[in-house]
């Protein structure tokens, strides 16, 4: 007997009834291909032409659609949008043409709000115009740059046509093994180059016109933030400007952390929390004015002129709140769930789901890659699956609970299935988990989102047209709410288990937990009687006896069982490669990260203690913390939660600054310094994160020479015992020629790390140890300076590769010490080139494998 389709459970219906779903699953592929396959643009060209004919051919021959060809059309497709998305360098007029060592006329429009700090301001220029020389006309190019203007005052506002004479500098990166790709996170913005300037080489050619929609957009949100900043000088000031108008630079970096820790940052970004609310309140007040129209009711067109009419305050919500990516993303979803209310018969919501990114994904194909639009779709397809699975599970549960608890226990159940589904997503980007995330989203959300954000908003679009003081006592009604919120957030964070860091999953980890989870939504519950559609049989006896519990558990796993096994398999080999990397590895493995101008190493010692050498880091952790957004990251990626013992050379901020983070945020054994002090902010943090955790930091004098661990030997070599006493005192002596001076060995390679010892230090260092400081590789002192490198050094070492950290531009290394290194055959890698170098070494033969180019092979 055949069953209808419309009969069948909407849950158990092949893909084939949600014929969006195949579509965006062959658009991904393609996408994704773009991005890490080899820039081909013949064969997906060809492809889709053979598709389209195959798809036409099949349909007037066999009078039915094929199913194969659009998927291969869509994957075609996906390729050829994200390959065109970024390949505009390709044209002879685009700005990376104009990307040297030359400066260059520039005119542009400011085409985002600046984001400013104290010393300079940061915006974005569109509409660019280049002219090589002054006397040179202006010629139109394609593409974006980003323009830091230095000075204390701002100077240029989003609108404003601005000329300026500057240099075009490519994005960097920081070339190590698994690290954020900014230059293609700011390629996917059209954002192709960076410029410097200051106050005095811009010139305002013509302020923002107020009469253009986007001008009389930024002038409402101006005149609105002016009224939120009348309201309130509280935090609640800055989380009103992230609900309200986007706008979250003004959120102090401890709020935004402790939003972090409490589970609900999600509520400072515009997403789809935010637009849907709006589209909610919207489409009640909407339906409920329409419901007076008897010509409406008659033709039944309430609900689908209240899903229309919505779609209007969805779009100016948008537009008030600047349209970021996540923002944009959020709107085409709930508009295109709007308009599904236009069809006749009730939609299906995985069906519409897949629409909407399918729309987002063909306007705006690098989407797929960003952070907003991963959780947005994990948090939504997890919340409707567990929910389509779970609901009779869930309501017999609510039945059995007083009526006023029914919301409360669903509320708990959509945010546990939301931080169920996208909590690898956190752990991959964000390497924190919220403990008490369910508690805080339901005590919070409702706060915020259900009370604070839709009165904030109802006083600025509503009220503001009648009365403005009116409007500020709304606003300060949200803000008394936001302030109590934001005592309950504090309170959460400050909690020592509130959140805890995790290391980074790896693919295979987050696919196989995503089939645990499937497998577990999936297992099927024994039949109860009333669901038994077969005869009942008539001897009583028989109708009471039931099956044994083994067989009716092994018929509830059968369907899932498959996925389970996979999933088993493949988190067992994930886990065992790990393993063995971590614990069980017997070879030495250096990592000398690229961290610009600076220094820092990574050692992987035999079955798994690590060591840092030094930390990298800039001038100011708060511009750029080097720990934060390079080192933890990469410790994350390999596994690395403790970090055996800290060797710091010397307090500079270039070798300090990066540690800072790593003390805070991981469990660490000892610090090895000379204990010589620093006034900068960072060393002072430094040493009190020494002393507030209690962390072993012996004296120098009492450090061993030389000491053993799992086999690798440590040699102190320098500076010498009382170096700051004043019997020892010398003109030359400095942090630099006080570096920590370190050698290990493992077997018959060694790997020298001098610090940033100068000519000096190294004669002296030489008088120390005549015998010799044979090492196969050299880590450059002093980053490759002029001053350091001498000569006898380099025959006291006699290295058999050098590696130089260096950052860009490139100040170091100097020509001569090249010259040096050249003249006795001595290969260099530098990571400003050839990007972070690991070391691996057995015992007897070594390697050095850098992330660009071919690795380098000593016996």
């Amino acid at each position: 007997m055949h069953t209808r389709p419309d009969a069948i459970p909407v849950a158990d219906k092949p893909a084939w009834y949600r014929p969006v779903i195949p579509l965006l699953f062959s658009l991904m592929p393609g996408i994704l291909s773009a991005r890490y396959g080899p820039p081909l643009t013949a064969w997906p060209v060809g492809l889709a032409g053979i598709a389209a004919l195959y798809a036409t051919f099949h349909f007037f021959i066999r009078n039915k659609p094929s199913k194969i060809a659009p998927l291969l059309l869509y994957a075609c497709l996906g390729y050829l949008l994200l390959f065109t998305w970024t390949a505009e360098k390709r044209f002879p007029d685009h700005v990376s043409q104009y990307i040297d060592d030359r400066q260059y006329h520039i005119s542009g429009v400011v085409i985002e709000t600046p984001v400013a700090s104290w010393f300079r301001q940061t915006c974005i220029l569109d509409d660019l115009q280049i002219a090589p020389a002054k006397r040179d006309p202006y010629l139109p190019v394609r593409g974006r740059i980003r323009v830091s203007i230095y000075g204390a005052e701002p100077m240029v506002q989003a609108g404003d046509h601005i000329t300026l004479f500057a240099g075009i500098r490519p994005f960097t990166n920081f070339n190590n093994p698994g690290a954020f790709d900014y230059r293609e996170y700011m390629r996917f913005r059209h954002i192709w180059g960076t410029a410097y300037t200051d106050t005095h080489k811009i010139k305002v050619v013509s302020s923002r016109d107020r009469a253009g929609p986007e001008r009389r957009m930024q002038a409402i949100r101006d005149g609105l933030s002016g009224l939120i900043q009348q309201a309130t000088d509280t935090d609640a000031r800055s989380v009103l400007m992230a609900l309200l108008l986007g706008e979250r630079r003004h959120i102090r970096d401890e709020l935004r952390e402790a939003f972090n820790r409490a589970g609900v940052s999600h509520v400072l970004a515009i997403s789809g929390l935010h637009v849907g609310i709006v589209a909610s309140a919207a489409f009640f007040a909407f339906k409920w004015l329409l419901s007076f129209a008897p010509p409406l009711l008659w033709r039944g067109w309430v609900r689908k002129g209240a899903a229309l009419l919505a779609i209007v305050p969805v779009m100016f919500y948008g537009m008030l709140a600047g349209m970021s990516p996540s923002t944009q993303r959020a709107v085409i979803m709930i508009s295109v769930f709007l308009l599904t209310f236009l069809l006749e018969k009730d939609h299906e919501i995985f069906n519409t789901l897949a629409l909407a990114g399918l729309i987002i994904l063909i306007m705006d194909p690098p989407a797929l890659f960003s952070i907003s639009f991963q959780l947005s779709f994990a948090a939504v397809v997890s919340i409707l699956y567990g929910l389509e699975k779970t609901r009779k599970s869930l309501r017999r549960i609510t039945s059995r609970l007083p009526r006023p608890l029914r919301p409360a226990i669903g509320f708990m159940w959509v945010t546990c299935l939301a931080i169920l589904g996208t909590a690898p997503v956190i752990m991959y980007y964000f390497n924190q988990l919220p403990v008490f995330g369910v508690l805080a989203n339901l005590a919070l959300v409702p706060l915020i989102g259900f009370i604070s954000l839709p009165v904030g908003l109802f006083s600025i679009l509503i009220l503001n047209f009648f009365n403005t003081d009116i409007a500020v006592l709304g606003l300060r009604l949200s803000a008394w709410f936001l302030d109590g919120s934001i005592a309950l957030i504090n309170l959460i964070a400050r909690c020592p288990f509130s959140a805890f860091k995790t290391v980074t999953p790896s693919l295979p980890e987050i696919l196989s937990y995503y089939m645990f989870i499937w497998c577990l939504v999936n297992i099927q519950r024994a039949p109860e009687q009333s669901d038994i559609s077969t005869p009942v049989p008539t001897d009583a006896r028989l109708c009471q006896q039931k099956p044994p519990w083994h067989e009716t558990m092994i018929s509830c796993a059968r369907p899932v069982f498959p996925v389970f096994f996979m999933a088993v398999m493949l988190a067992t080999t994930d886990a065992a490669y790990w393993i063995h990397k971590r614990f069980f590895d017997e070879s030495l493995r250096v990592t000398i990260l690229d961290v610009g101008q600076g220094s820092a190493a990574l050692l992987e010692l035999p079955r798994g203690p690590c060591i840092l050498i030094d930390g990298g880091g800039f001038s100011d952790n708060t511009v750029f913390d080097m720990g934060r957004w390079v080192l933890a990251p990469y410790l994350w990626r390999n596994k690395i939660r403790t970090v055996d013992q800290v060797i710091l050379s010397h307090p500079h901020t270039d070798h300090v600054n990066g540690l800072v983070y790593i003390l805070e945020n991981f469990r660490v054994g000892r610090v090895i310094t000379t204990q010589e002090p620093a006034d900068h902010n960072e060393y002072l943090e430094f040493a009190d994160l020494i002393r507030g955790k209690n962390i072993p930091h012996p004296d120098f004098e009492s450090l061993p020479e030389s000491f053993s661990i799992n086999g690798v030997i440590f040699d102190i070599l320098y500076p010498p015992a009382g170096f700051m006493s004043p019997e020892l005192g010398r003109p030359w002596r400095n942090p630099n020629n006080n570096s920590l001076v370190v050698r290990i060995t493992h077997g018959d390679n060694a790997v020298l790390f001098p610090g940033d010892i100068t000519a000096d230090a190294e004669n002296e260092l030489l008088s120390m140890h005549p015998d010799g400081l044979e090492a196969a590789v050299l880590i450059a002192p002093h980053h490759g300076s002029r001053t350091s490198s001498t000569p006898p050094f380099l025959e006291a070492v006699t290295p058999r590769a050098v590696i130089i950290s260096s950052g860009r531009p490139a100040t170091f290394p100097a020509p001569e010490v090249l010259q040096n290194y050249e003249t006795r055959d001595i290969p260099v890698l530098r990571t400003d080139t050839h990007g972070a170098v690991r070391i691996i070494s057995d015992g007897r033969r070594l390697t050095c494998k850098p992330m660009i180019g071919k690795p380098l092979i000593l016996y």
